[in-house]
């Protein structure tokens, strides 16, 4: 597995939820699976782990696949 990269933010204490943004990355999301590990707290462990959030990023130029229908902004 490859870390392509590693952030972090603050939150309030009676904040219960946030959301984040991936930028694509220079030269566009090579095809493969991805992972977002999230923690809590100041320092990564088992301890601090609450969820993962995966992702794929498939080639829609292989014949036979169909177009996954993009969001609406």
């Amino acid at each position: 597995m490859t870390m392509m990269g590693t952030d972090s933010v603050l939150l309030g204490l009676n904040e219960s939820s946030g959301y984040f943004f991936l930028d694509q990355p220079e030269g566009g999301w090579p095809v493969g699976t991805y992972r977002i590990d999230l923690f809590v707290g100041e320092e990564v462990s088992a301890y601090s782990y609450v969820a993962d959030v995966r992702f794929r990023i498939l080639d829609m130029s292989t014949k036979g696949r169909k177009p996954v229908k993009e969001l609406k902004k």
